[in-house]
């Protein structure tokens, strides 16, 4: 995140004083770079408990989804925004479109930069995540099709590589545009359109690379039951869930471990796994835990290796898929 607000600040030459709005502020994490910075920064947020930890960061936020009606509410202070921020929240709007014709009515025509990250549709597909494939989720994006809708909607693409991809989670897409005739529309770039994203055969052959992914993980579990060894999850969420419902031995898994307190006495749909606190490992160790937040692995293996009683295999889903 502080990486993100640098970056974008240094890049583009962002005076002290610019205005930020953040679309799905959550609890003003990431505002909160941006403020470090000498930046103004408002959020929009759904959540009345993360509105609340926002506001107790001292990040004004507005208490609801941000849409043509609610954006009319945005303080005069934050008028035209210099910056406007949505990460993993456009890929939910069921209306793009009209979110982006809202975001140009308020955003600075000569200085607005408008920063979009959502799961890049090309990595889901070559890394045969069909546990993302949910109903949350309203648009599937490739860096091609991205550069469709905001052309679209008036703007023009200038960036997609502002954090290098070790620097981003999991399958992200991170972009940054501006409107058409801005200040930094000498920096454009040209994504060429045709693209295999738009080909039929494409989704066939995920299909069938699914369909062996789902199979290989099937083969992980019960060989390794066969082994003798106890089998966890790590992720009560959307990838966990939709994954283990594909599965045939999902039910074998000991557990679903997840850091949510919110999940826990509760089982998973279908394979009714219990989800629990990774502290049961100190008590009731596991020999093999499979991630399906694979973007948190490596903060997942500290919490494990501080916890369990013994050794675990910690291993990603994707390294099996």
């Amino acid at each position: 995140m502080k990486n993100l607000a640098a970056r974008v600040c240094e890049e583009y030459n962002v005076p002290q004083g610019s205005a930020v709005i953040e679309v799905g502020s959550g609890d003003g994490a990431q505002l909160i770079c941006f403020k470090e910075l000498g930046m103004k920064t408002y959020g929009f947020e759904p959540s009345e408990v993360l509105c609340k930890v926002s506001e107790s960061r001292e990040i004004p936020v507005y208490h609801g989804l941000y849409t043509s009606e609610t954006a009319s509410q945005i303080p005069q202070e934050y008028l035209p925004a210099d910056i406007i921020l949505t990460t993993y929240t456009f890929d939910h709007i069921p209306d793009p479109m009209s979110f982006l014709d809202s975001v140009k009515r308020v955003i600075n025509p000569k200085t607005g930069l408008l920063i979009i990250e959502v799961h890049d549709l090309e990595k889901i597909l070559n890394r045969r995540e069909y546990c993302l494939f949910a109903h949350e989720h309203t648009t599937y994006l490739s860096v091609e099709t991205m550069q469709r809708v905001l052309k679209r909607a008036g703007f023009e693409l200038i960036s997609t590589d502002i954090l290098s991809e070790s620097e981003r989670r999991g399958n992200s897409l991170l972009v940054i545009a501006t409107p058409l005739g801005s200040n930094y529309s000498h920096k454009a770039i040209q994504i060429p359109e045709e693209t295999y994203i738009d080909k039929w055969e494409t989704y066939e052959k995920f299909n069938k690379d699914m369909l062996e992914g789902i199979a290989r993980l099937d083969d992980f579990v019960e060989s390794s039951i066969a082994k003798g060894k106890k089998v966890a999850g790590f992720g009560g969420s959307g990838r966990g869930l939709m994954t283990l419902a594909a599965m045939k031995s999902a039910s074998k898994f000991s557990y679903l471990f997840d850091n949510n307190p919110n999940f826990y006495g509760y089982v998973t749909p279908k394979s009714h796994i219990p989800i629990a606190s990774p502290q049961v490992l100190a008590e009731d160790p596991v020999d093999v835990l499979v991630v399906f937040c694979y973007g948190y692995i490596n903060e997942i293996k500290e919490q494990i290796a501080s916890i369990s009683s013994k050794p675990v295999e910690i291993i990603s889903l994707l390294d099996i898929l």
